[in-house]
């Protein structure tokens, strides 16, 4: 199996201020998907086709302590928004085996922001180090510029139209299961975006620009730009997962 990364630099440097050395970093928080497989596409040693691995074989030295340190609030921001995906399955798939009960209404929320900034760290982790030029611009591939980095660590915001979208297409069947897959979408030498599959839901995180605002179709889906809902009508009582 090829290795991922093998950059011993920190990808936050730009930023200033590393500290404690270089740390071993799970690409994919290993926290928010725990003993599984993982489906990786697009990278340089999976080009054409995904490769199955395992998220405890996926690390590189690619963050020092500190900044590693610095971005743990998203690790714990992402599993509580997979813990909410995983509850909206569960949740679906239990009361629709017993329709006949007056269910009360649920509600379960996600921070679009925080997903969307846990997306950009996740795409850094694996484009760090490799062949493309992370999203627009002129620097060294597999260099991250200074814009993504203070992105990623909160420190500014994308402008409309770049960032999270919830892709669908007509007539989909969403099959909400507990997988992680990620595709690295590239045009000539540069990253574009990258498409992420989490818990059965299908994201796209898009780095360029774009004219005239939000984006309302990527390849050959539908996209809503960092706000979504999914109403689920069972029985008498609403069931919704809402991304905003």
């Amino acid at each position: 199996m090829a290795k991922a990364g093998n950059s011993s630099g920190c990808w936050a440097a730009p930023l200033g201020r590393c500290g404690g050395g270089i740390s071993r970093e799970h690409l994919v928080s290993k926290s928010v998907f725990p003993d599984q497989s993982i489906f990786v596409k697009g990278l340089d040693w999976c080009l054409g086709e995904p490769k199955e691995v395992r998220i405890e074989t996926l690390t590189a030295k690619i963050l020092c302590k500190d900044h590693n340190s610095a971005l743990s609030e998203l690790d714990s921001e992402a599993g509580r928004a997979f813990d909410a995906i995983r509850d909206f399955s569960r949740t679906k798939i239990n009361r629709e085996k017993m329709p006949y009960i007056n269910w009360a209404s649920k509600h379960l929320a996600v921070d679009s922001r925080k997903l969307e900034r846990w997306c950009l760290k996740t795409l850094l982790n694996f484009s760090f180090g490799r062949n493309l030029i992370i999203g627009p611009g002129t620097h060294e591939p597999g260099t991250v510029p200074v814009e993504l980095a203070r992105v990623a660590f909160g420190l500014e915001e994308f402008a409309v139209g770049r960032g999270i979208y919830t892709a669908f297409r007509q007539g989909e069947t969403f099959n909400l299961d507990d997988r992680f897959n990620y595709v690295a979408k590239a045009h000539e030498s540069h990253l574009v975006m990258g498409s992420f599959g989490l818990g059965g839901l299908r994201f796209y995180l898009n780095l360029f620009p774009t004219v005239g605002g939000a984006l309302s179709r990527i390849e050959e889906s539908n996209v809503f730009y960092r706000k979504t809902h999914f109403n689920q009508r069972i029985g008498n009582s609403l069931l919704q997962l809402s991304i905003i």
